[in-house]
């Protein structure tokens, strides 16, 4: 089985990217593959997959 996991558009913090390793670990070892979205943390602004800011994107 295989699992995609995302981020809203706020991006989670990089600072998580160690419990996401955990997670993933957790998930092989019951036979699930995860995938993480390229843009899962936050970038400039805390906006998740971009390098904008909020006014840009309006």
């Amino acid at each position: 089985m295989k699992v995609g996991i995302s981020a809203c558009s706020d991006g989670q913090l990089k600072e998580w990217e160690k419990q996401n390793e955990e997670l993933e670990t957790i998930l092989y070892e019951q036979g699930i593959e995860a995938t993480f979205a390229k843009h899962i943390y936050a970038k400039k602004d805390g906006y998740s997959g971009t390098n904008g800011t909020a006014s840009e994107k309006s």
